[in-house]
C-alpha cells in the first residue's frame, strides 16, 4: 500500500489577477458550495498538500490570538500565510447562540493579497471550518489506516454538530477502508437528529443512534470526539481491555484526560508549540513528553511513525489550512467552476 503522501492529487494555486486586488466581495455559503466546499477528494488533497509542501516552521509560524468581551464571549484570531496569499480567520464563539438557533461558533476569512497586502476576498468560513477540520483529520486517519491495517472502519461520533456531520461524510468518502457502521452519541437532541438526517440521506441503515458513551468506544475502531465539554470525556477505564489498535480524534481542548495521552502509543498534534503555550492538559503533556508527540506532517512524509496500539488526534487549529482552503475555492469561482 502507498503511504498517503503519493496519493495526493496536487492543487497548484493560479496566478493571482494582474491587478493585484483580485476580485473583491464576499462569499456566503451558497456561493461557497458551487466554488466545491463539499468537494471532499479535493479539499482533502489541498489540505494534505499544506502538509506535504511547507515546513513545520511555515505551518505554524504564526499562531492565534484570544480576546474576550464583556459577556465572556470569545474571539479567535488565526492568521496564516501560504507563498501567494495571506488571510486572517476570526472565529466569534456564543455559546447562547444554539438557544437563538444559530451556530455557536460563527466565522468569517479574509484573504489578501500577499504583496500589497489589498483584499482579495472576504467568506463566510464558518462550514469551510468544519469541512476543513474533518480534511485534517482524514489526513491522520489514512496514515493510520496505513499503519495499522485495520479490517475495516467501525466510525463512532460523539457530538451531533457541524463537526460532527463533517467527519462522517469526509472519512465515508475517503478512508481507504470500508466504514462498516457508524454509531452516534450526543446527550442533545442534536445526536439523533443527525442520525435521522443521515439516514435518509444516504439510505444506510447501519448508522445508528447509541445512548451510552461506552458503547461507542467499545464498539468503535475510529472514535472522534466533537463536543465543548469542559471536562474530559474519555477516560482511562473507557480503554481498558482494549486489543484493537484505535484511532481517537479529540476536537475538543478537553476531552480527553491526560492519561489517556500517557496510555497513547502515538499523540499526534498540528500545532505542537501553540498547543502547549496554551493552559490545556494536551499541550503540557506534550510539552513534557515531545518524544511521544508528532505533527500531521510527520504522518503525511513518515505513516510508520503511527505505531500499534491507541492513537490520540489532539488538532489545536492552523490558520494556513483555512487560507489554502479559501483561497483554492476563491480560484474557483474566479475561474468559473
Amino acid at each position: 500500500m502507498q503511504p498517503p503522501v503519493e496519493l495526493l492529487r496536487r492543487i497548484a494555486p493560479e496566478e493571482q489577477h494582474a491587478s493585484g486586488a483580485g476580485k473583491n466581495g464576499f462569499m456566503g455559503r451558497t456561493e461557497l458550495e458551487q466554488a466545491g466546499l463539499r468537494d471532499y477528494p479535493t479539499i482533502y488533497a489541498v489540505v494534505a498538500g499544506i502538509f506535504a509542501d511547507y515546513s513545520q516552521d511555515e505551518i505554524s509560524n504564526v499562531g492565534r490570538w484570544t480576546f474576550t468581551d464583556r459577556a465572556g464571549n470569545m474571539t479567535y484570531v488565526m492568521p496564516g500565510e501560504l507563498r501567494d496569499v495571506k488571510g486572517i480567520k476570526i472565529i466569534q464563539s456564543h455559546p447562547d447562540n444554539q438557544k437563538r438557533g444559530l451556530p455557536r461558533s460563527i466565522s468569517t476569512l479574509t484573504l489578501f493579497n500577499i504583496q500589497t497586502g489589498q483584499q482579495l476576498e472576504q467568506m463566510d468560513s464558518t462550514d469551510l471550518t468544519s469541512v476543513k477540520s474533518a480534511a485534517e483529520s482524514a489526513v491522520v486517519l489514512r496514515g493510520w489506516e496505513h499503519a495499522a491495517q485495520p479490517e475495516n472502519i467501525r466510525l463512532g461520533i460523539v457530538g451531533g454538530g457541524p463537526n460532527a456531520r463533517e467527519h462522517f461524510e469526509t472519512f465515508t468518502q475517503l478512508s481507504q477502508r470500508r466504514v462498516v457502521e457508524t454509531r452516534i452519541y450526543s446527550p442533545r437532541t442534536s445526536g439523533k437528529q443527525l442520525v435521522e438526517r443521515l439516514q435518509a440521506e444516504h439510505l444506510d441503515q447501519r448508522i445508528s443512534f447509541s445512548g451510552d458513551f461506552d458503547d461507542i468506544v467499545t464498539k468503535s475502531n475510529v472514535v472522534v470526539l466533537s463536543t465543548t465539554s469542559q471536562q474530559p470525556l474519555l477516560l482511562p477505564h473507557h480503554l481498558d481491555g482494549a486489543t484493537d489498535p484505535k484511532l481517537i480524534i479529540a476536537l475538543g481542548f478537553r476531552d480527553v484526560a491526560t492519561e489517556i495521552l500517557e496510555h497513547a502509543a502515538v499523540v499526534v498534534t498540528d500545532d505542537p508549540r501553540d498547543y502547549s503555550r496554551q493552559d490545556l492538559p494536551a499541550g503540557a503533556y506534550m510539552h513534557n513528553h515531545p518524544g511521544k508527540a508528532i505533527t500531521i506532517k510527520d504522518v503525511v512524509n513518515q505513516p510508520h511513525l503511527l505505531k500499534q496500539g491507541t492513537v490520540v488526534f489532539v488538532p489545536f487549529g492552523l490558520g494556513i489550512i483555512d487560507v489554502a482552503v479559501g483561497y483554492h475555492l476563491l480560484q474557483n469561482r474566479n475561474n468559473g467552476k
